[in-house]
């Protein structure tokens, strides 16, 4: 992208363009179209090859880099899962490529072929209780209304991986759990610009069958 002119492109508009990363402009999306209208401190977790979130606090995103996906939440984890400069965080336990690290086989080497045919219930189990911890942290940090869950881990598996709120374990935030709430959504921008602001997501769950 050295050599691509950015603002020839842009020119042809003749509209204001706002360049972003993928996440922090899906936040723009849920702050205007989705979860912001019914809330004004929530997150958004995209739980998919990697794990990325944002931060919309009293009605605005939180700027900056937010590495929680490579928080470390399970030091002593056996076998130690390597990331860069450091192992076993959030991302290489539980994250699409983490998945994949820990049990593709010749066979299936997606996450998704190794959720059908590779993980037991006790993989799963673990799973989850990792992603609890991890949003048990969220919670403490930023102290959102509302988890929005994106991603394609995070939409396709939601009810394998995303723990139930009285599952979710954190010292201190016990009285805060009442309030995370979970959806699984994806606005893309375009449909944020054609179709009128959402209700709070009514996810019903289903029963995971790894």
């Amino acid at each position: 992208m050295d050599n691509f002119d950015f603002p020839e492109l842009l020119s042809e508009f003749q509209l204001p363009v706002l360049v972003k990363n993928d996440l922090n402009m899906a936040a723009y999306c849920e702050l205007y179209r989705g979860a912001g209208p019914s809330y004004k401190n929530f997150c958004l977790l995209a739980l998919s090859t990697g794990i990325g979130l944002a931060v919309i606090n009293n009605g605005h995103i939180l700027q900056g880099r937010i590495e929680m996906g490579h928080q470390v939440f399970l030091p002593e984890f056996e076998p130690a899962q390597p990331c860069t400069n450091h192992q076993n965080c959030w991302v290489s336990l539980a994250s699409g490529s983490g998945i994949e690290n820990r049990f593709s086989t010749d066979e299936h080497t997606t996450s998704e072929s190794v959720f059908r045919h590779v993980l037991t219930s006790e993989n799963i189990a673990e799973l989850k209780t990792i992603n609890a911890q991890a949003l048990g942290s969220i919670i403490s940090a930023y102290d959102p209304e509302v988890i929005v869950i994106m991603g394609s881990l995070g939409i396709k598996q939601f009810d394998c991986l995303i723990p139930e709120p009285i599952e979710i374990v954190s010292d201190g935030v016990c009285s805060c759990v009442q309030y995370l709430k979970l959806s699984t959504r994806w606005l893309a921008l375009v449909f944020a610009a054609q179709n009128p602001p959402r209700t709070p997501d009514q996810y019903k769950r289903r029963e995971c069958q790894p």
